[in-house]
This record gives C-alpha cells, sequence and structure tokens, in this order.
C-alpha cells in the first residue's frame, strides 16, 4: 500500500517525501515559520526613552524617539517569537515619519519577512507576515521614578576645611561629574545626581547609587587629591522605621594646598609641582631636589604662598659669583650667589620664583 499525504491525498515518491505524513507543501501551510504565543510589544520609559530589554533598560546610542523605537523593534520584537533555530529574520517598520500616528495610537505596524525552514529535511524558504501589530507600552523606568521622588543611596562631599575653594576646582568637579552621569547611566541604571548644594568650602551630591557614588569619589580624589572617609549613617527619623535605610556618607577633604603653592615643612620651602590621589611632588627650593611625599604628611603644613604670588625676575647682569635678578613688577634688584642647580642662567633670561621675607627662591625649569 502507498503512503499518502493525509491532507492532499499526494501519492509519496522518490520526489515527494512525506514528513509526518504530510507533503512538503502541506507540511510548510500547517507548520508556518513563526508563531506568536502573545501579542507583541515593546516598554519604554517616558521620560528618558530607555526601552526594556532582557530585564534592564537599555539606552539607545540614539537620540531621537523615532530611531530609538525603530532600533528598539529589532531587539525586543525577535525573542517574542517562537521559529525554528537558525530562522533568519527582517523587520520592516512604518516608524519613520509616522510618530505622531503612533504616539496617539500607541501601535507601530511591522512587516515580518523569514527565512527558514519548517524542517531539517527541507530546503530553505522564505515567508511574510505584513502588518503585525505590537503595543507600545509607556511607563517610567526606575532610575526615573528615583529620581522623581528623589531617592539616592549615597551623599558625596567634597570639602576644603582649610581654605575656600577654588573656581577652578569647583568647574572641575561639575564638569567631571555632568560626563560621568552620561556616560555611566548607559550602564548603571542609578548612575544619576538626584540634587546638589553648594556652601562656602562645601559641595554635597546626592547620589543614586553606592557603586556610582564611589567611582565618583575615586576619581576625583585621586585627580584632586584628598583624604577620603566612608561611614553609615541612618536616615531621617521622622522616616517610619520600617522604610529607613542606611546611607553611604563619603566624604572628600582636599589638602589646604593646591599645587603651584609654597609650603614651609622642617625649614625648607616647598613648591608643589602634582597632587594626584595621596601622593604629592615637587621640588626643594633650597637644595632644588625633587621630592615625593605621602599627602598626610604634608595635611598640617603651613603655606607660605600661593600660585598666584609666583614672580618673574629677569637676570639683569652676574658677576663671577653672583646673579642680579630684577623683580620684573616692582623692578627690586635681589642678588643670588651662582649654583650649577640653577643651570645655564643667561644675562637677559626670564626665571620664575618666589620672595619670602626678602629672600627669592627660584624655581627649577
Amino acid at each position: 500500500m502507498q503512503n499518502f499525504c493525509y491532507k492532499c491525498g499526494r501519492i509519496a515518491s522518490e520526489k515527494v517525501q512525506l514528513i509526518e505524513n504530510l507533503c512538503p507543501d502541506c507540511y510548510i501551510e500547517l507548520h508556518p515559520l513563526l508563531t506568536f504565543p502573545a501579542p507583541l510589544k515593546i516598554k519604554l520609559c517616558e521620560k528618558c526613552n530607555r526601552y526594556f530589554f532582557k530585564n534592564r533598560w537599555i539606552t539607545s546610542h540614539y537620540t531621537d524617539l523615532e530611531s530609538i523605537i525603530d532600533n528598539a523593534l529589532k531587539d525586543i520584537i525577535p525573542p517574542q517569537i517562537e521559529r525554528p533555530p537558525q530562522t533568519e529574520l527582517e523587520i520592516t517598520s512604518n516608524v519613520p515619519g509616522n510618530m505622531e500616528s503612533i504616539l496617539r495610537k500607541e501601535t507601530i505596524i511591522i512587516d515580518i519577512n523569514a527565512r527558514g525552514r519548517a524542517h531539517n529535511t527541507l530546503d530553505i524558504y522564505s515567508e511574510s507576515y505584513k502588518s503585525q501589530k505590537v503595543d507600545l507600552v509607556f511607563t517610567v523606568c526606575p532610575s526615573c521614578l528615583s529620581v522623581k521622588r528623589g531617592m539616592y543611596q549615597a551623599i558625596l562631599h567634597i570639602l576644603t576645611p582649610y581654605r575656600e575653594m577654588l573656581e577652578r576646582e569647583r568647574d572641575y568637579v561639575f564638569s567631571f561629574i555632568e560626563k560621568q552621569v552620561a556616560k555611566s547611566t548607559k550602564l548603571d541604571d542609578l548612575a544619576y545626581i538626584s540634587k546638589f548644594n553648594m556652601k562656602k568650602g562645601k559641595i554635597t551630591f546626592y547620589v543614586g547609587s553606592e557603586k556610582f557614588a564611589r567611582a565618583l569619589a575615586s576619581n576625583l580624589s585621586y585627580n584632586l587629591g584628598g583624604l577620603l572617609k566612608e561611614t553609615y549613617k541612618f536616615g531621617s527619623r521622622k522616616i517610619p522605621k520600617e522604610v529607613k535605610q542606611n546611607k553611604l556618607y563619603i566624604s572628600i577633604y582636599l589638602p589646604s594646598f593646591v599645587e603651584g603653592d609654597l609650603l614651609w615643612v622642617n625649614n625648607a620651602p616647598l613648591h608643589i609641582t602634582q597632587i594626584r590621589g595621596k601622593k604629592v611632588s615637587g621640588h626643594n627650593l633650597i637644595t632644588l631636589e625633587q621630592f615625593k611625599k605621602p599627602l598626610k604628611v604634608l595635611k598640617d603644613a603651613t603655606v607660605l604662598l600661593h600660585s598666584s604670588d609666583i614672580r618673574s625676575f629677569i637676570n639683569f647682569s652676574q658677576t663671577k659669583e653672583t646673579f642680579q635678578l630684577m623683580d620684573l613688577k616692582n623692578y627690586r634688584i635681589f642678588e643670588i650667589p651662582k649654583s650649577e642647580k640653577y643651570g645655564e642662567l643667561k644675562v637677559g633670561e626670564v626665571t620664575r620664583g618666589f620672595e619670602v621675607d626678602g629672600q627669592i627662591y627660584i624655581i627649577p625649569k
């Protein structure tokens, strides 16, 4: 007895191999490449335009909503469709130029072209699925919800307890944090600043996550130089006990001096050239030797002069034993003994240094 397709009656032969008692055409008809177990949908944050994919909120590299949705469709839709292994999908949407209608109806119509095979004995073929409806679900992501509620996990203080904070330090702090927020929100939904405030010698940031606060503190303390301190404290006592949370407090204590200042340490003037993390580098202006010291060793040092006090001197004339240097600000003449440590200081050459109680200290080149 010959085998035949139970749907169309086609008889099996060498050219017509039955698949589960169906001829290839009927098998393909009853086994479409794609099945849709649930309505297609994409979830978007109405505040920041992130989309939800694989249990996290994704920030697109696009900035306009049309491109974000078009890109999100290609990420989100394929996992919602059941299909045989190695089936390729091509999704075409009507997003470009139709945003007003899409937002009003909160739906998108897409066409899907699938290329694959429903059974491994079949040749590869294509199928088209026209006018598939995709629902847009607008909500608020946890990050935006936290920002809206003013929520934060950590408080970051930058302090200058022994001096006024310089304008360039404030500018650097705000510029650095702004760049880090823009960069880090793509990886951490809570990498945001809920709020901030400024007082004399203190800037406070309320940070969305402990991880982000620690990263900011680590980078700022390294680039500005400073000592870090961490502690946990309970929230306000007005908050009900069951919702109280420990909050991380991070303080960065900037030193009493900045790069370019002149310190007096162990009867020697030290010119600070670099502060990085917990290390301070510079020159001893008596020996002109370089030094590198831990920040904590110098934290109580006396600041003699600031970088703004650096003076310019011209080598006015010289003898076998001395240089005569003229201060280009007040035209005072200073005489200093010649020394190999000053190098080849030629007549007419300008050098820089500090004046302390009628004595000048030359800054090495």
